[in-house]
C-alpha cells in the first residue's frame, strides 16, 4: 500500500505510466506533476476509471501544476505529496516527435551519424532538477528515472544525485529476447531466463539493424528451465525474429518497465531481473530492487571492470566518448561534428553546470519550436 509520484504525468510516457500504475492494488495514491493542468486532469480521470473497472481497491489520483525548472518547487512538492516511490518521466520535448521534425534524409543522418549523445542536455535537464529538489528536501525515497537513463543516471551519479534505477532500453531487449526464446523453444515465458549486460546503444542498434552491433556486442546468456540454451538460439533466425518484433517508437515498453521497477521498490520485492542503469551503472544488468537500494548481480564470468568497459564501449556507439568524475560528458568528435553541421549546435564537452543553457540552445534549434 503506497503512494507513487509521477513527474511529467501528462506526457506521452508519463500518462501511460499513470494508467498502468492504476492496475496495481499496492498503489493506493498517485500524485501527478506537470505543467499542463488540463492534460493532467484527463490522465487522472483515465487512471481513476481504470481502477474503478479493474480492481476492488480504491485509488486516489491528485494533480498539481509544477514547473520542473525550479528545484525549490520540486522540493516542496516532494515534501508535501508523501511519495514512497517517484517516477521521473518529464522531458522538455517529446523524443518520439523528433523524426517528424526533420526531413527524412536529415533525420537519418542525425540518427545514424550524430547518434543520441549530443542530445543529452534535453534528457538530463529535468532529472537533474528533480534529484536536486529531492536533495534540497532532505528526502531519500527511490526514484525510477525514465529519460535516457544509461547516460543520465551515470552523469547524475558522478555529481552525487543518483537515481535508484532507470527503465526501458536494455530491459526491452531482455523482454523481447525472452519472448522469442520461449516461442522458439516452445516453452512458457516464465521458464526462460535471459542474463544480459547491455546499453541503450544496443537497443538502438537492434531497432535500426545497424551492423555496428557486431563491433560493440552486448553480453548475454539464455536459460530454459535452468539449462543454458544460448548456443542453440544464437543464430540469425533467432535474431531476425528479435529485430522484427523489437519495439520502435513504443512508449508502452518504457512505461511498463518503469511501473514494474516502481512496484518492486514499493513492495521491497527483491526478485532478480534485468534493470536499466541501477545505481548510476552505465547500462542494464541483473539487479535486485529493494528498500535499501539496488543490488547489482553481475555474471560470474564478467567482473565489474569488464562489464563497465563493455558498457562504456557501447556508450561510445551512442555518441558519448566518456563521462568524467565531475559529471562532464565528452562527445564522440564525429557525432558532435554532425550536430554542428546540421543544426549549428556546437558542443564537444557538456559540463554539468551548463546543462540548462545547452538544453535551451537545443530547443531553439529544433524545427517546429
Amino acid at each position: 500500500m503506497g503512494t507513487v509520484a509521477v513527474f511529467g504525468g501528462a506526457g506521452l510516457v508519463g500518462s501511460t505510466v499513470t494508467r498502468e500504475l492504476a492496475h496495481f492494488p499496492d498503489v493506493t495514491s498517485i500524485h501527478l506533476f506537470d505543467v499542463n493542468a488540463r492534460a493532467m486532469e484527463i490522465e487522472a480521470t483515465d487512471a481513476a476509471m481504470v481502477a474503478e473497472k479493474l480492481r476492488p481497491e480504491s485509488l486516489r489520483v491528485q494533480t498539481q501544476v509544477l514547473d520542473m525548472m525550479d528545484p525549490a518547487a520540486i522540493a516542496e512538492a516532494l515534501s508535501s505529496c508523501g511519495a514512497d516511490v517517484v517516477i521521473q518521466a518529464a522531458t522538455p520535448r517529446n523524443w518520439y516527435s523528433f523524426p517528424g521534425r526533420f526531413e527524412p534524409d536529415v533525420w537519418r543522418r542525425l540518427n545514424h551519424e550524430g547518434r543520441m549523445g549530443p542530445w543529452l542536455p534535453l534528457f538530463l535537464l529535468l532529472p537533474a532538477n528533480l534529484m536536486t529538489g529531492r536533495q534540497l528536501a532532505g528526502l531519500s525515497m527511490p526514484v525510477v528515472q525514465i529519460s535516457y537513463p544509461d547516460a543520465v543516471n551515470a552523469v547524475l551519479a558522478a555529481v552525487d544525485l543518483t537515481p535508484t534505477c532507470g527503465c526501458g532500453n536494455s530491459e526491452n531487449i531482455a523482454t523481447i529476447m525472452r519472448l522469442v526464446a520461449a516461442e522458439h523453444l516452445d516453452v512458457a515465458v516464465q521458464d526462460v531466463r535471459v542474463q544480459l549486460v547491455a546499453n541503450h546503444f544496443h537497443a538502438w542498434a537492434l531497432a535500426a539493424d545497424d551492423p555496428e552491433m557486431t563491433e560493440r556486442p552486448m553480453w548475454f546468456r539464455i536459460y530454459a528451465r535452468a539449462a543454458e540454451v544460448t548456443k542453440q538460439l544464437d543464430n540469425e533466425t533467432y535474431w531476425a525474429h528479435v529485430r522484427r518484433i523489437y519495439p520502435r517508437q513504443r512508449p508502452m515498453f518504457a512505461a511498463t518497465s518503469a511501473v514494474q521497477n516502481a512496484v518492486r521498490l514499493l513492495r521491497d520485492d527483491r526478485t532478480l531481473s534485468h534493470v536499466t542503469a541501477p545505481g548510476g551503472f552505465p547500462g542494464g544488468v541483473d539487479t535486485r530492487l529493494g528498500a535499501d537500494g539496488p543490488e547489482i548481480v553481475l555474471p560470474d564470468e564478467l567482473p565489474e571492470a569488464d562489464a563497465i568497459a563493455l558498457l562504456t564501449r557501447a556508450q561510445q556507439g551512442d555518441g558519448i566518448d566518456g563521462i568524467d568524475p565531475d559529471g562532464s560528458v565528452r562527445m564522440v568528435p564525429q557525432c558532435a561534428e554532425v550536430m554542428r553541421e546540421i543544426t549549428g549546435y556546437d558542443c564537444d564537452v557538456l559540463r554539468f553546470g551548463e546543462v540548462a543553457d545547452r538544453a535551451a540552445e537545443l530547443i531553439e534549434r529544433l524545427p517546429g519550436d
